[in-house]
C-alpha cells in the first residue's frame, strides 16, 4: 500500500546533483536544509549562502521563493525570521493537516481519494544542533540552569518540546493519533562545547565512546506497541528501526 510521504527538515545526506535530493530518494515532498547545521534565524551558513529550500512543496505555502532553473519544483526559500524548530514543526502541522483534509474529500467520494493513503512523515529538526540560538522566551524559562551553555541548550530543547507537542495535538485535533507510531530519537550524543552533558557515559559527539554513540529514543502508539508499553536496553542501531517498523 502506497504512503504519502513528506521529509521536513535537516536532510543531511547529499545534495551534489538533484539526483541525492530527498524527492529523488522516496519522498513526495521535502522542506528544510540539506546540510548539518545553520543559524535558525537567518538560515545561513556561516554568513553566507542561505540553506533552506523546498522540493515539490505546496506552492500556495512557499512565501518568498525562487525557483531553480531547470529545476521543476525546487526552490529555494527565503525565511529570516522564524526560528527553525517553530518553522519544521509548523510545516510538519500543515502536512497532516493537509493530509487529513485529503483523506476526508476522499471518503466523501471525490477525485481526492487517492491522497487518501497512509502518511509517512519524516521531521528532522535542526536543533539542538549549535549554534546556541533561541527565542528569548524559552531562554526565559531555562533561566534556573546556571551554566550558560547548558542554559542556552535547554531553550534549544524546550523549543523542541513545544514544537513536538504542536505535532502531537495536530494529530489528535485530526483524529489520526490513535492510528499513527510516533518514533523519537537523536543521531547522536550531545557536544560539550555546544552545552550537551552525555555522563554517565564516556565521550561525545564525533567519539566512538557511549557518549557519542548511545541515545535514548522511545517510540508511541499503543495500538501497535501493546498495552503497558515495553522497555529495551540492548544494543540497537539507527538502521534497525526500517526493519522493526515493517515487521
Amino acid at each position: 500500500r502506497r504512503y504519502s510521504t513528506a521529509a521536513v527538515g535537516k536532510y543531511h545526506l547529499g545534495h551534489a546533483a538533484p539526483k541525492f535530493t530527498p524527492t529523488r530518494h522516496g519522498f513526495d515532498r521535502f522542506f528544510g536544509l540539506y546540510g548539518g547545521g545553520f543559524n535558525h534565524f537567518t538560515k545561513q551558513v556561516g554568513g553566507g549562502r542561505v540553506d533552506l529550500f523546498a522540493e515539490h512543496w505546496f506552492l500556495d505555502d512557499l512565501g518568498d521563493h525562487v525557483p531553480v532553473e531547470g529545476l521543476p519544483g525546487y526552490a529555494g526559500v527565503w525565511e529570516n525570521r522564524t526560528h527553525s524548530t517553530e518553522l519544521f514543526g509548523a510545516k510538519a502541522v500543515e502536512v497532516i493537516e493537509r493530509h487529513a483534509a485529503a483523506a476526508q474529500a476522499g471518503s466523501a467520494g471525490s477525485a481526492a481519494a487517492a491522497a487518501a493513503a497512509p502518511l509517512f512523515l519524516y521531521l528532522s529538526f535542526a536543533a539542538a544542533h549549535d549554534p546556541l540560538q533561541a527565542p528569548p522566551e524559552h531562554e526565559r524559562a531555562c533561566a534556573h540552569v546556571t551554566h550558560a551553555r547548558r542554559r542556552a541548550f535547554c531553550a534549544l530543547v524546550y523549543g523542541l518540546d513545544q514544537a513536538v507537542g504542536n505535532v502531537t495535538a495536530a494529530l489528535r485535533r485530526t483524529g489520526m493519533l490513535d492510528d499513527t507510531l510516533l518514533v523519537f530519537h537523536s543521531d547522536n550524543g550531545g557536544n560539550a562545547y555546544a552545552g550537551g552533558n552525555n555522563f554517565p557515559f564516556r565521550g561525545q559527539k564525533q567519539e566512538p565512546w557511549e557518549g557519542g554513540t548511545r541515545v535514548p529514543a522511545f517510540a508511541y502508539g499503543p495500538k501497535f506497541v501493546g498495552p503497558g508499553g515495553r522497555s529495551f536496553d540492548g544494543l540497537m542501531h539507527v538502521t534497525d528501526w526500517m526493519p522493526t517498523l515493517l515487521s
